[in-house]
C-alpha cells in the first residue's frame, strides 16, 4: 500500500486462501481526501504471471463533533494473476534393420503420425539403423497418440515393413511451471527390411557356317544339321538347340 503523496510504502500484506488481501488500519489525523497506490510485489513463482495494474483506492475523511470515519473507494477490485506452464518437447524414436544389404544413412523414410492421420513428422534413418523425429512440442497438459510408420517408396528389391507403431505420450504438469512428457511405447518401433536382387536374362546368339576353301563359297547349312550346347565353367550343359 503507498501513499501517493510522496510514494512512500504505508503498508505490507499477503492473501489469504481465498484471496483476500487485508492492510492493517491506517490512521488518518486531519479530514481531507487521501489517494494511495495498490500495487502486487512480483514474486518468482514459476510459471506465474503477475499483474503489473495497480488499484487506486481514494479515502475521504471527515470530522463530526470530533469523531472521524473514513469511507473509501477502489477504480477496481482485484488483482489478476495467470498461471502458464512452460511447454515441454519430446524425440520419437524408432529403429530400422535391413537383410540382404548394407543399410545405407537417408535411405528409408518414416512418418509419425497423430490420432486424425495427419504427419506430424518425418525423418531418415541413420546407417546404424538408429531413427529420431524431429522434437514434438506440447503447450498443454495431456493424453497424446501417435503412430509411426514407414513410407513405401518402391525401391526395386527391397520389401518394405507395413507394419504401424502405437505411441502413447503422456505431458503433465509438474507444479513448477513446467510441462513434462513421458513417451510409452506399446512394443519397440523396430523396422525390418529385405534386398533381393531381381532374376536377369540372356539370349545367347550362335551361327554355325561350312567352310570349303578361301577362294570357294560356303557350304549352305541345312536345318536341324548340327546341334549346339551351351555349357557353364564346369562343363554342365545348361541348354541344346539345333
Amino acid at each position: 500500500l503507498v501513499n501517493s503523496a510522496d510514494n512512500s510504502v504505508v503498508a505490507k500484506a499477503k492473501n489469504d486462501e481465498n484471496g483476500l488481501v487485508k492492510f492493517k488500519k491506517v490512521k488518518f489525523k486531519t479530514e481531507g481526501e487521501f489517494t494511495y497506490k495498490i500495487r502486487e510485489v512480483k514474486g518468482d513463482l514459476p510459471g506465474v504471471i503477475y499483474d503489473e495494474n495497480e488499484i487506486t483506492a481514494t479515502v475521504k475523511v471527515t470530522d463530526k463533533a470530533g469523531a472521524k470515519t473514513a469511507q473509501v473507494t477502489y477504480d477496481r477490485q482485484a488483482f489478476t494473476n495467470t498461471y502458464k506452464a512452460a511447454a515441454t518437447s519430446l524425440v520419437v524414436k524408432a529403429s530400422k534393420k535391413l537383410a540382404g544389404a548394407t543399410l545405407a544413412a537417408d535411405q528409408f523414410t518414416f512418418e509419425l503420425v497423430d490420432k486424425d492421420g495427419k504427419v506430424v513428422g518425418t525423418a531418415k534413418n541413420k546407417a546404424d539403423g538408429s531413427v529420431e523425429f524431429p522434437a514434438l512440442s506440447f503447450d498443454a497438459a495431456g493424453d497424446y497418440s501417435f503412430k509411426i510408420r514407414e513410407k513405401n517408396e518402391g525401391a526395386a528389391g527391397y520389401t518394405y515393413d507395413a507394419s504401424e507403431f502405437d505411441l502413447a505420450v503422456a505431458v503433465t504438469d509438474n507444479g513448477q511451471g513446467q510441462l513434462e512428457a513421458k513417451a510409452s511405447y506399446a512394443k519397440p518401433a523396430e523396422f525390418s527390411n529385405s534386398y533381393k536382387a531381381g532374376t536377369a536374362s540372356l539370349v545367347v546368339d550362335a551361327k554355325t557356317v561350312i567352310k570349303k576353301g578361301p577362294k570357294e563359297e560356303d557350304v549352305p547349312v541345312k536345318k536341324d544339321q548340327f546341334t549346339l550346347e551351351l555349357v557353364d565353367k564346369d562343363g554342365k550343359v545348361l541348354h541344346s538347340l539345333k
